[in-house]
């Protein structure tokens, strides 16, 4: 089989790092191909085989898309199309494997007719015009993966679930109460997820007497700088370590006590969640996005009310002043359902089946599983 692997970011992100796992699990014969922005994510996609084509995508406005990025877009996705459909032509392309939403349109045009197309969602869609285009793109011969069931919501058409798996960090038990907790935050240094919020909650706890180092892996990634300046700025009078981006996501989790994810609109379901979950590192997060899909209070983490300051708090305060029974017992439910449900072997094997079946008739036998293919969309 001959797949063509299609992204709208040149840098890693997490559902580059989605990508990134699958193509380094995808034993089939054939060949492998990838159209996206020069940069880090290219370059890793060739340290594993893949040869990569640039495409053109952007840059966008964050949030609200101005009249400026409706042009762009409308220019780019013609440009788009007749890359992808040289590439088809020339390397018999079978399945286009399309891993965001500023890409499918081009997708969708140059699949038509040619090989079958994949769409998978990692982040909740709210703007009526992406649906339309999901609906627009999947119409004919297309499939839609989401990555939780708040994904899939937002798509406009039926989707296969196929929930978030992620490679072992390393489970270390930890020893509790401890006389200085060290609470983490990962990822992106955007207004949306919640630092501000966070290191106010961070605030409250120290002037109640609790010792805690704050420490935040992550650059302002896709994100205006001015945020993470401001983000230092309120974090300047605090125990705050900042450690810029890190791809070693299991080592700076060993380091940790308690991972924070204070998300505002949480898009999709975190990477991180899960890693913390596999590495036993009690999640205290806000209650956006699929998180509540893996997070279950008071079971395998801690919800806050709301993403608040003094909601965050809260729940920090209920993790850190805690039974510590209790909060073991949590870490070690946590990792029991990574190994049974958030694992990269089975997120990766489901994927794989959608490919594979994505170009059989129903009825015939998945060469993977054995079993009859249904058409998945």
């Amino acid at each position: 089989m001959n797949l063509l692997f299609v992204d709208q970011f040149g840098e890693i992100g997490g559902a580059q790092k989605c990508l990134l796992d699958l193509i380094a699990g995808w034993s089939d014969s054939g060949t492998l191909r990838a159209a996206v922005p020069e940069g880090g994510f290219a370059r890793a996609l060739r340290e594993l085989g893949v040869s990569t084509t640039p495409i053109s995508c952007g840059p966008y406005a964050l949030g609200r898309k101005t009249a400026a990025d409706v042009l762009r877009f409308c220019c780019d996705a013609p440009r788009q199309a007749a890359l992808l459909r040289s590439i088809i032509a020339r390397r018999q392309i079978d399945v286009i494997y399309v891993n965001g939403p500023r890409v499918l349109a081009g997708a969708a045009l140059a699949a038509r007719g040619g090989c079958r197309l994949i769409f998978h969602a990692h982040n909740c869609l709210t703007a009526w015009r992406d649906r339309a285009i999901v609906r627009f793109a999947l119409a004919r011969q297309g499939t839609a993966i989401a990555c939780c069931e708040h994904v899939a919501r937002s798509l406009g058409r039926p989707a296969r679930v196929i929930l978030n798996g992620v490679p072992d960090a390393r489970f270390r038990v930890r020893q509790y109460p401890l006389p200085e907790w060290r609470v983490g935050i990962v990822g992106r240094i955007a207004p949306e997820k919640g630092h501000l919020q966070l290191i106010e909650a961070v605030r409250m706890l120290i002037r109640e007497g609790l010792r805690i180092e704050l420490v935040a892996a992550g650059a302002a990634q896709y994100a205006a700088v001015d945020y993470e300046s401001a983000v230092r700025r309120s974090a300047a009078d605090l125990p705050v370590r900042f450690t810029g981006w890190t791809d070693d996501v299991a080592s700076l989790l060993a380091d940790l006590d308690i991972l924070a994810v204070p998300s505002k609109a949480e898009p999709g379901l975190p990477r991180v969640v899960l890693e913390a979950f596999s590495a036993g590192v009690p999640v205290v997060a806000a209650p956006t996005g699929g998180i509540p899909e893996a997070v279950h209070d008071r079971h395998t983490g801690f919800l806050a009310r709301d993403s608040s300051a003094p909601a965050l708090a809260c729940a920090l305060r209920t993790a850190l002043t805690g039974d510590p029974g209790e909060l073991l017992s949590i870490a070690t439910r946590a990792r029991a359902e990574w190994e049974r449900h958030w694992n990269i072997d089975r997120w990766r094997q489901e994927v794989i089946s959608v490919i594979r079946s994505s170009t059989l008739p129903d009825g015939a036998l998945d060469p993977g599983s054995g079993q009859p293919v249904r058409a998945a969309r």
